[in-house]
Order: C-alpha cells, then sequence, then structure tokens
C-alpha cells in the first residue's frame, strides 16, 4: 500500500506491480493463485481508499465488517459489489467473475 499515490481529480497511481512477482519467481506458485492474490490485494486497495484506512491482510474480521458496511452506507452498490467479489477468497468459476468485474468496472466511479 505504500505505492499507491492518490492525484487530483481522482485519480490513482499505483507504482511497483509485480514487483513482489519477480522477486519471489522461485517460489513457483501457479498463476491462478498469483492471480486470485492480486485480486484479494485489489479489493483491500478499494476498501482502503474508500474508507482512508489501512487494510491489509492482518486487518481483523471486525475491521474489516466496518470498512465494508461503510462502502455500503455511502458509495453505490456496484462498488460494494466489486469490493465483496474480490476480497472474497472463495473460488469462483472464473469466467463468471471477470464478466462482472468488467460490467461493474466499465461503469466508471
Amino acid at each position: 500500500m505504500s505505492k499507491v499515490l492518490r492525484c487530483a481529480g481522482g485519480r490513482v497511481r499505483v507504482n511497483c506491480v509485480g514487483v513482489v512477482d519477480v522477486l519471489e519467481f522461485e517460489a513457483r506458485r501457479s498463476l491462478p493463485e498469483l492471480q486470485r492474490e492480486d485480486m484479494v490485494q485489489l479489493g483491500r486497495l478499494i476498501l482502503s481508499l474508500c474508507t482512508r484506512s489501512m487494510v491489509d491482510q492482518h486487518t481483523d474480521n471486525n475491521t474489516l465488517g466496518r470498512c465494508i458496511l461503510h462502502i455500503q452506507q455511502h458509495f453505490s452498490p456496484d462498488l460494494h459489489a466489486l469490493a465483496l467479489t474480490l476480497i472474497s477468497k472463495v473460488s469462483r468459476e472464473r469466467s463468471r467473475e471477470r464478466s462482472e468485474l468488467v460490467t461493474i468496472s466499465a461503469r466508471g466511479y
């Protein structure tokens, strides 16, 4: 999260994307596992930006629930659904999940 910069006009710039994948190349985790982890991290980033608090892997469930409730109360239902879909670790049918994310993200915020 230290490589995220909020700019004027509602823009967000993310730096050092993929550095961990390069540094941990020898771990040899599968591509779907890495992609799933990236999606969870993106969901946490969305929660952090919306709630102006740090949401990471060490965040307890109570705080996570309050962050999700905040998004539900103050943001669109689509953004709420997107954040929930991303932070969910439940493995689903990937094509359905991707099409939902594309549909939701295409609307813009």
